[in-house]
């Protein structure tokens, strides 16, 4: 089961450009792991922008999926799954 959030967040990365964690609601959640990693290109003809898409897992247990928009950058967590 997943929760869809679609909220946007601040990426953190280490200091070798690896991504260690993310800022939500004011709430800094550090990464574990990043369990995988895939671009989808978005559905053009809803004006939807090409993207990355990480599944990782938090100190704690918790798996999130996040998104990076390629044409502006900006990250958001798409969904919390349980």
């Amino acid at each position: 089961m997943s929760k869809r959030i679609g909220e946007r967040v601040q990426a953190v990365f280490g200091s070798e450009g690896r991504l260690v964690g993310f800022t939500w609601r004011s709430r800094r959640v550090i990464l574990d792991a990043v369990l995988d990693c895939w671009e989808e290109a978005g559905r053009w003809w809803a004006g939807e922008h090409p993207r990355r898409c990480y599944r990782v897992k938090a100190c704690g247990g918790r798996i999130y999926e996040l998104e990076e928009d390629l044409s502006t950058g900006v990250w958001c967590v798409d969904r919390i799954l349980d």
